[in-house]
Protein backbone atom coordinates (compact mmCIF):
# COMPACT_ATOMS: atom_id res chain seq x y z
CA UNK A 1 0.00 0.00 0.00
CA UNK A 2 1.30 3.24 -0.79
CA UNK A 3 2.07 6.59 1.36
CA UNK A 4 -1.30 8.26 2.35
CA UNK A 5 -2.55 11.63 1.54
CA UNK A 6 -3.91 11.65 4.96
CA UNK A 7 -1.23 10.50 7.42
CA UNK A 8 -0.03 14.14 9.17
CA UNK A 9 -4.05 14.78 9.73
CA UNK A 10 -4.04 11.18 11.55
CA UNK A 11 -0.88 12.35 13.34
CA UNK A 12 -0.65 15.89 13.85
CA UNK A 13 0.83 14.79 17.40
CA UNK A 14 3.00 11.88 18.01
CA UNK A 15 0.73 9.12 19.97
CA UNK A 16 -0.38 6.33 20.68
CA UNK A 17 -3.88 4.76 18.99
CA UNK A 18 -6.00 2.46 21.00
CA UNK A 19 -9.05 0.58 20.06
CA UNK A 20 -10.75 -1.95 22.07
CA UNK A 21 -13.97 -2.11 24.22
CA UNK A 22 -12.16 -2.89 27.81
CA UNK A 23 -14.27 -6.05 28.21
CA UNK A 24 -17.57 -3.46 29.12
CA UNK A 25 -20.67 -4.40 27.06
CA UNK A 26 -21.49 -0.75 26.46
CA UNK A 27 -18.35 -0.39 24.77
CA UNK A 28 -18.72 -3.32 22.48
CA UNK A 29 -22.69 -2.97 21.67
CA UNK A 30 -23.15 0.56 22.21
CA UNK A 31 -23.36 3.19 19.70
CA UNK A 32 -20.44 5.97 19.54
CA UNK A 33 -22.38 8.53 22.41
CA UNK A 34 -23.21 6.17 24.48
CA UNK A 35 -19.31 4.55 24.50
CA UNK A 36 -17.95 8.38 24.75
CA UNK A 37 -19.99 8.94 28.17
CA UNK A 38 -19.87 6.12 29.71
CA UNK A 39 -15.47 6.41 29.04
CA UNK A 40 -16.37 9.80 30.46
CA UNK A 41 -17.63 8.42 33.40
CA UNK A 42 -15.50 5.52 34.59
CA UNK A 43 -12.40 6.17 32.93
CA UNK A 44 -12.37 10.01 33.27
CA UNK A 45 -11.47 10.16 29.26
CA UNK A 46 -11.39 14.04 28.20
CA UNK A 47 -9.76 13.51 24.75
CA UNK A 48 -11.52 13.01 21.35
CA UNK A 49 -12.72 9.51 20.98
CA UNK A 50 -12.34 7.92 17.96
CA UNK A 51 -15.80 6.11 16.55
CA UNK A 52 -16.12 3.11 16.93
CA UNK A 53 -14.77 1.39 13.96
CA UNK A 54 -13.77 -2.34 12.79
CA UNK A 55 -10.02 -3.12 13.12
CA UNK A 56 -10.26 -6.80 11.48
CA UNK A 57 -11.66 -8.29 8.72
CA UNK A 58 -12.91 -7.18 5.32
CA UNK A 59 -14.88 -4.20 6.94
CA UNK A 60 -11.93 -2.97 8.78
CA UNK A 61 -11.48 0.52 8.51
CA UNK A 62 -8.61 2.11 6.33
CA UNK A 63 -6.21 3.19 9.24
CA UNK A 64 -6.04 0.09 10.54
CA UNK A 65 -5.37 -2.26 7.20
CA UNK A 66 -2.64 0.16 7.06
CA UNK A 67 -1.42 -0.07 10.34
CA UNK A 68 -1.54 -3.60 9.95
CA UNK A 69 -0.05 -3.98 6.73
CA UNK A 70 2.91 -1.27 7.46
CA UNK A 71 3.31 -3.52 11.02
CA UNK A 72 2.03 -6.66 11.27
CA UNK A 73 2.12 -8.01 14.82
CA UNK A 74 4.18 -11.24 16.27
CA UNK A 75 4.93 -14.01 13.73
CA UNK A 76 3.76 -11.57 10.63
CA UNK A 77 -0.01 -11.77 12.03
CA UNK A 78 -1.83 -8.95 10.50
CA UNK A 79 -4.58 -8.90 12.41
CA UNK A 80 -5.11 -7.03 15.71
CA UNK A 81 -4.90 -9.68 18.59
CA UNK A 82 -6.21 -8.08 21.46
CA UNK A 83 -8.11 -4.88 22.95
CA UNK A 84 -5.56 -1.49 23.46
CA UNK A 85 -3.10 -2.63 20.91
CA UNK A 86 -1.18 0.34 20.36
CA UNK A 87 0.18 1.84 16.96
CA UNK A 88 2.89 5.35 17.39
CA UNK A 89 2.80 7.48 14.68
CA UNK A 90 5.29 10.77 14.00
CA UNK A 91 3.82 14.25 13.54
CA UNK A 92 4.90 13.44 9.78
CA UNK A 93 2.44 10.17 9.57
CA UNK A 94 5.10 7.92 9.86
CA UNK A 95 4.28 4.70 11.69
CA UNK A 96 7.01 4.11 14.30
CA UNK A 97 5.81 1.32 16.27
CA UNK A 98 3.51 -1.51 17.32
CA UNK A 99 2.84 -2.02 20.25
CA UNK A 100 1.17 -5.67 22.26
CA UNK A 101 -2.03 -4.33 24.83
CA UNK A 102 0.21 -5.40 27.64
CA UNK A 103 2.42 -2.72 26.72
CA UNK A 104 1.49 0.73 29.10
CA UNK A 105 1.43 4.14 28.06
CA UNK A 106 3.87 5.08 30.81
CA UNK A 107 6.23 2.53 29.18
CA UNK A 108 5.60 4.18 25.54
CA UNK A 109 6.16 7.59 26.77
CA UNK A 110 9.38 8.03 26.72
CA UNK A 111 9.11 7.21 22.86
CA UNK A 112 5.79 9.91 22.49
CA UNK A 113 7.81 12.42 24.15
CA UNK A 114 11.02 11.96 22.08
CA UNK A 115 8.44 11.85 19.12
CA UNK A 116 6.51 15.64 20.49
CA UNK A 117 10.63 16.89 20.60
CA UNK A 118 10.84 16.43 16.59
CA UNK A 119 9.37 18.86 14.36
CA UNK A 120 7.14 18.65 11.97
CA UNK A 121 8.65 18.46 8.14
CA UNK A 122 6.52 18.90 5.13
CA UNK A 123 8.77 17.88 3.31
CA UNK A 124 8.60 14.17 4.93
CA UNK A 125 5.37 13.80 5.39
CA UNK A 126 3.22 10.95 3.61
CA UNK A 127 1.64 12.01 0.82
CA UNK A 128 -1.01 9.67 -1.41
CA UNK A 129 1.28 7.82 -4.32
Amino acid sequence: MGPRSDAPALATRARALTHGDGGDTVCATGRAAEIEDFCSRNYNVTFRMMEKIDVNGSKAHPVYQYLKEERPGILGIGMIKWNFEKFLIDRNGHLVQRYSSMATPEQIEPEIEKLLNLPYDEGKAKTAA
